[in-house]
């Protein structure tokens, strides 16, 4: 496994953040995608880990907003992660309604990385 690219996480440029936008605007939506479709709480996102605060209504715009990635960076102490154990620290899971492809779904914060997941997965899973 290779290591990632975490330049679109912004450490050196500090307030230029059009890379994490462009880099996680797609991912985010992906993910906002997901859960409305498939998600088993339709009346809530959750909390944002990062944040640690309700997601907003729109969970796209939050995630590859400024706010976050400010959140994120000082979460990661201004470093990029070192070992894919803190890389699975930022990882989210969500219940998914039965009968989908899997019960759970998985996306992590830092990458943009996401994908279904079984229970156990989720239940062994990083921070989220």
């Amino acid at each position: 496994m290779s290591r990632p690219d975490f330049s679109h996480l912004c450490l050196a440029t500090g307030s230029n953040t059009s890379l994490w936008q462009s880099t996680m605007e797609g991912p985010a939506g992906k993910l906002e995608d997901v859960l409305y479709h498939k998600g088993a709480d339709k009346k809530s996102w959750g909390t944002c880990p990062i944040c640690e605060n309700d997601y907003p209504a729109n969970l796209k715009s939050h995630i590859f907003g400024k706010a976050h990635l400010k959140k994120l960076q000082e979460k990661l102490g201004w470093q990029e992660p070192q070992t894919p154990a803190t890389l699975d620290m930022f990882s989210q899971f969500w219940q998914l309604e039965p009968g989908h492809e899997a019960p759970a779904y998985r996306f992590n914060h830092i990458t943009g990385t996401q994908g279904f997941c079984t229970s156990e997965e989720m239940q062994q899973g990083g921070g989220g």
